[in-house]
């Protein structure tokens, strides 16, 4: 893409940037962590509204009827695969599906991710390492799975 593409001269030849709002998802397989609701499907929506061929949800709670809704508007073009992506084995195993199922995965937004609402001086260290394990290290996990 040409500089004058993204900024372009105004009529006094002040340069000002164009939001890009489209994505080229031709053809792509995107794979989300934690897309069966909330923002991870909302990532899903936007990928599928720009391209993607098949959108899979790598998530542990249960579809609900926005995911159903999705579906509908999106008949055959997202997926969900059951995985714990906090485990290694469970994560690999739902890398392994998906790329069984469709051939390949070109992309993945590692959008799981866990809270605690409470005041962090009642944290107890289970609960430390549980945000850890959910927000930290389990991306360098999928990251590291999905690319080797």
């Amino acid at each position: 893409m040409s500089p004058s593409a993204i900024v372009p001269e105004t009529a006094e030849s002040t340069p000002y940037i164009v939001p890009q709002t489209q994505v080229a998802l031709g053809g792509k397989v995107i794979a989300i962590t934690g897309a069966n609701r909330g923002i991870g499907l909302g990532i899903a929506e936007c990928c599928l509204q720009n391209g993607a061929e098949k959108v899979y949800s790598i998530d542990l709670t249960e579809r609900g009827d926005e995911y159903a809704a999705l579906l509908k508007r999106f008949p055959g073009k997202l997926g969900a695969v059951t995985a714990n992506v906090t485990q290694e084995e469970s994560i690999t195993s739902a890398i392994d599906k998906i790329v069984e199922e469709a051939g390949a995965i070109h992309g993945v937004v590692v959008n799981a991710g866990r809270t605690n609402h409470k005041s962090a001086l009642d944290f107890t260290k289970e609960d430390v390492e549980t945000l850890f394990a959910v927000n930290v290290r389990y991306i360098l996990i999928n990251m590291y799975m999905v690319v080797f």
